[in-house]
């Protein structure tokens, strides 16, 4: 038998026991470190020089005086305007003001010529905009961020330095960072003298072969961590990265090109087919930058955000042939129209070559909780029709990702407007509960579906990291339906958008996925939004064989904001009315062709416009910086301005005047849709009743009178249905007279609560807020009480002292019953009207309501409808609502009586078993140190109700609440309501305009309460000619007219909860 060596002979040296994998594994880190092996590691090779030298760069600078940001021809050429010197190492400031650098660059070392790599510019300051010597904008920069990553700091001047040739730049930079100037680039109010120290201003060779290398090693790195530890894929990903340490010589560069040998093991030839589209692709890469239209920024600097992201994305695009990217928000493309509109062009370019994709079809990424119906229609409206108009399509796609919760109205208005796929992440935010899908068929209030993704990565700010790849299937909660996902990648809501970093991480995860993380990593690769969406329509039979999710997407968490700066809110409420009063009057004066009177088409657009803009989600919700709201206040007052002036000319070429004792009819100067008994009260205090009915005013006959009176320290307001019982400023007694019951367990009133949720001060209201026993208010005085001396109103004025600089003043009032009041159906409210001086901190200001109702489910307005609540918490689903928001009343019922609140402008409310809650005021300390402080005006009212199913009559109820009173007069033979409905009374008008190209005018109408009918549409202005249901585009969904009554009216079929408009041409 031949001898046998031992095997020990015939092993290689080194270690021969098994592998210690966290050993292996720590060992990686020490490769790319820049801490205690940065001299000898990959780093070491990472570029082949730099130089600041003034031979070869010279840097001077303009800087602005105050916190102007002038444009480039206002500061290069300009008059008056001297550049001076500065270097490296100083420091501009303070926070928000604009300095122009001139950079010229002449040369560089000469041993530079032979290099093959590129030449870059390297500045670091902060957010800056690079400009050619003719005024060209070329790149966007970002500065280094907060957590020390610089995420864009450089600038190609030639692909290698032989080709370069000397050149001058001009860059634009602004004193913050890509997230304002918070303490600590945090979220608290920004400092204002805060400066930024130039860190790098120089020319460089990068070796292009070492960053591909660290690259590589990076993503093969993190397979071997983030991909299960007993796979195959991450054995082998540890294994690679190994033998590539291993083959790495820290005294010979050209290693480098061994190692990326090995990488190209685990991920193959990168370069090859990586920029095309296979169907086998599971994670849809979509780049794009979330641009917070305003946040902790001002709108101003929001401006040059978009053109610093979008211009740094156009470079990309020209040297990433794969990459595609997206952007939402129709307002941040007008506003680089109007500023830059050579970028402008170069974006309108690559949307026409399907690189940069236009999605959302918005005017901006609005709140979808408190605008108006129709304010949430104007924003579909406007931002489809920009894009019609720039590039010849509308969006398919509704993209929301960042907003605080989806009103159920959405579905509906999105099929209306062209859209069919929604995107967000939001609802990953929530908690209390985890949402159970990513993709499904989200059903509206009227039953309109849309098919709905949200990112398994939770984030539409990925990296493009092997854990986010992963996520994308792990995390999928949908893949028994569909396993695709979108993997959104770029820096966002300060705007940055994808980088090199993340493209080049991109085109190494595709290869993983094809060769060594083929088990472990799913195939991505880029694609359209609109494409994406397309895939999953086939693959889930047109979104049939989707899970469905029905009503509100509920987002458990920034509950606050329903309420968080209520000033704005009421700003924005008083001009969505008055744009509505606006067209329905020049609606008329048109109509009726009114010499000399024309149509103020594009006022009212610009308006409108003003309008929806501050209704974006961190600006309307109350989440921005006191600059922010200092500018949305500045908006709404010159919309208010423009257009009470405007509908002063449309009443006034009607014949119409504010002058209550000319000739002529009294009317109402706004336009109300419904019979309404409506409360005038004069400066002198006097009251007058009016009923409107059919577009005219009368004065109604009393059923008898109502009266205030003291009754054993009490006051008493009562009428012929109600008694109410006030005493020191509680509503201690309510008293259905008929009945003889007591409505209120206990007494109703003003409440102080204790306001520190967990985090982000002005989004949210928690939960814990309810454990602690409020401080309940009680008036410190009783101003007044009047009882009208005709018998139609009487009121009591209390005021409370809350704490040295805060009080508030009430008046409760009641009016007499009318012959117009139904009998049977008996409606009488407490109006409360408030006066708050307001100066707290991190307190909320409540109405409580403590009823002797009992109801298992609360009804809340909502925009076009109504939605039910449960009044308990047997669930965490159900408690997880503790807050919720309204539109214009809420109601807790019984079957034949129950109790409404009516609001105008407050929208946070409650109700906890039989307790009844409304939210008035908070007092948040951040981001805006100021949010609340100051004076407030509101009013509400408790509306005790005798009528069955009483929700169904809730909507016209609260837009009689709603109505300003403002009484003027009409000549006799003008009929006002051109425009008004018969039959089905849920039924409403939310707008009458022109059409937006002139043709016709535009009547939108819906369903309130969930009923199905028919429903007349009278013209009582001029013959109708045409009828035809359009979208909310205005364009025709059918050729088939509307079924025509006669030559002024025409029939229309509603369904429960549907929205319908209607484009009419009069003879």
């Amino acid at each position: 038998m031949t001898n046998v060596p031992p095997l020990s002979r015939y092993a290689p040296s080194g270690v021969q026991g098994p592998d210690i994998r966290h050993i292996l594994r720590d060992r990686l880190n020490n490769f790319l470190n820049d801490t205690d092996y940065g001299d000898v590691n990959l780093r070491k090779f990472m570029w082949r020089g730099h130089s600041d030298e003034a031979e070869h760069i010279s840097i001077k600078v303009y800087s602005v005086p105050g916190l102007d940001r002038p444009a480039f021809k206002d500061v290069v050429g300009a008059k008056g305007v001297s550049f001076l010197p500065t270097s490296k190492g100083h420091s501009f400031g303070p926070s928000w003001s604009t300095h122009w650098f001139e950079v010229k660059i002449n040369g560089y070392p000469a041993e530079w010529e032979d290099y093959e790599d590129s030449l870059v510019l390297k500045f670091d300051l902060a957010e800056g905009l690079v400009y050619s010597a003719d005024g060209q904008v070329l790149q966007g920069l970002t500065g280094t961020a907060a957590d020390g990553s610089a995420q864009r700091i450089e600038f190609v001047l030639a692909d290698k330095p032989a080709e370069f040739k000397p050149v001058t730049l001009f860059i634009e930079q602004s004193c913050n960072g890509l997230f304002g100037n918070g303490q600590n680039g945090t979220i608290q109010p920004p400092t204002d003298g805060r400066y930024f120290e130039l860190r790098q201003c120089a020319v460089a060779v990068p070796n292009l072969a070492a960053v591909a290398l660290w690259y590589d090693f990076e993503i093969i790195r993190d397979c071997s961590d983030k991909l299960p530890p007993d796979s195959r894929d991450s054995w082998l990903a540890l294994d690679v990265c190994t033998r590539i340490m291993d083959a790495f010589d820290r005294d010979k560069a050209e290693s480098i090109e061994v190692c990326r040998k090995i990488a190209r093991e685990y991920i193959g030839d990168i370069n090859r087919s990586s920029h095309e589209a296979h169907a086998a692709d599971q994670i849809a890469a979509i780049g794009n930058t979330h641009i917070d239209t305003a946040w902790l920024w001002p709108f101003a600097e929001t401006r040059r955000k978009i053109a610093r992201s979008w211009s740094a994305q156009l470079d990309l695009l020209s040297r990433y042939p794969e990459m595609i990217f997206t952007a939402s928000q129709a307002q941040q493309f007008q506003w680089l129209l109007e500023d830059h509109p050579e970028l402008f062009a170069r974006v309108k370019d690559a949307v026409q070559k399907q690189r940069f994709e236009p999605v959302g079809g918005c005017w901006v990424e609005m709140d979808t909780n408190l605008p108006s119906g129709e304010s949430l229609c104007r924003q579909f409206l406007q931002g489809q029709l920009f894009f019609r108009e720039h590039f010849g399509r509308t969006s398919q796609i509704f993209w929301l990702p960042d907003t605080f919760g989806y009103s159920a109205a959405l579905p509906q208005l999105a099929r209306l407007a062209g859209m069919r796929f929604f995107f967000t992440q939001k609802l990953s935010w929530n908690n209390i509960n985890d949402f159970p899908h990513s993709t499904f068929r989200w059903v509206g209030l009227d039953g309109s579906q849309v098919i709905c993704h949200m990112a398994p990565t939770n984030t539409y700010n990925a990296e493009c990291r092997v854990e986010e790849v992963r996520k994308s299937e792990t995390d999928h909660k949908s893949l028994r339906q569909c396993s695709d996902a979108i993997l959104a990648y770029g820096f966002g809501d300060g705007g940055g958008g994808p980088t090199v970093d993340m493209l080049e991480r991109l085109r190494r995860l595709r290869g993983a996925s094809n060769h060594g993380a083929a088990h472990c990593l799913p195939r991505i690769g880029h694609s359209t939004v609109q494409k994406f969406f397309e895939r999953v329509e086939v693959a889930t039979n047109s979104g049939q064989s989707l899970k469905a999710w029905h009503g509100e997407l509920y987002l458990e968490f920034h509950r606050g904001t329903y309420t968080s700066h209520g000033q704005t809110k009421a700003n924005n409420a008083s001009c969505e009315r008055l744009l509505h009063d606006l067209e329905w009057f020049a609606s008329l004066a048109a109509l009726k062709k009114v010499k000399g009177y024309s149509y103020p088409h594009s006022h009212l657009k610009a308006m409108w416009r003003d309008v929806l803009l501050c209704q974006f989600h961190d600006v309307l919700p109350g989440s921005a910086i006191e600059m922010v709201y200092r500018d949305a206040d500045t908006i709404y007052a010159s919309v208010r301005d423009r257009a009470s002036k405007l509908l002063a000319k449309a009443c006034s070429a009607l014949g119409m005047t504010s002058n209550s004792t000319a000739e002529g009819k009294p009317c109402l100067l706004g336009a109300t849709h419904n019979d309404a008994i409506l409360v005038h009260r004069e400066p002198s205090g006097r009251a007058t009743l009016f009923v409107s009915r059919n577009g005219q005013l009368v004065e109604p006959s009393l059923r008898g009178a109502v009266y205030a009176i003291e009754n054993d320290g009490a006051i008493e307001l009562q009428n012929t249905s109600l008694k109410v019982r006030i005493r020191h400023g509680e509503i201690e007694s309510m008293v259905d007279l008929k009945r003889g019951r007591e409505l209120l367990s206990e007494p109703a009133g003003f409440a102080l609560f204790e306001d520190e949720p967990l985090n982000w001060q002005a989004w949210d209201v928690e939960l814990t807020y309810l454990l602690k026993a409020p401080r309940r208010l009680k008036a410190d005085a009783t101003l007044s009480i009047k009882s009208d001396e005709s018998g139609k109103h009487a009121a009591v004025l209390c005021r409370y002292e809350i704490s040295k600089d805060t009080h508030l003043e009430v008046e409760f009032s009641l009016r007499a019953d009318t012959d117009a009041d139904e009998p049977a159906n008996v409606w009488s409210q407490v109006s409360i009207a408030c006066t708050a001086e307001w100066h707290e901190n991190k307190r909320m200001l409540r109405f409580l309501v403590p009823t002797t109702l009992h109801a298992p489910v609360y009804h809340v307005g909502t925009q076009f409808g109504r939605q039910s609540h449960p009044t308990n918490t047997n669930t965490t689903w159900e408690e997880a609502k503790f807050e919720v928001c309204h539109h214009g009343w809420f109601d807790l019922s019984e079957a034949n009586s129950g109790l409404s609140i009516l609001t105008q402008d407050k929208y946070g409310c409650a109700v906890h078993n039989a307790d009844m809650s409304l939210a008035l005021l908070r007092a948040p300390k951040a981001p805006d140190a100021n949010c609340d402080m100051g004076k407030h005006t509101f009013r509400f009212a408790m509306a005790f109700h005798r009528a069955p199913l009483a929700v169904v009559r809730m909507q016209a109820k609260a837009e009689e609440f709603a109505t300003a009173v403002r009484i003027g007069r009409r000549p006799e033979d003008l009929d006002v309501r051109h425009i008004y409905l018969r039959g089905l009374d849920t039924v409403h008008i939310s707008a009458v305009k022109q059409a937006e190209d002139g043709d016709g005018l535009i009547v939108r109408v819906f369903e309130s309460a969930g009923a199905r009918g028919k429903v007349r549409v009278h013209c009582t202005a001029a013959p109708i000619s045409t009828a035809y249901i359009v979208n909310i585009l205005e364009d025709r969904l059918t050729d088939v007219k509307c079924i025509a009554i006669d030559p002024h009216s025409f029939d229309l079929d509603m369904a429960p909860f549907e929205v319908k408009t209607i484009r009419i041409t009069v003879a």
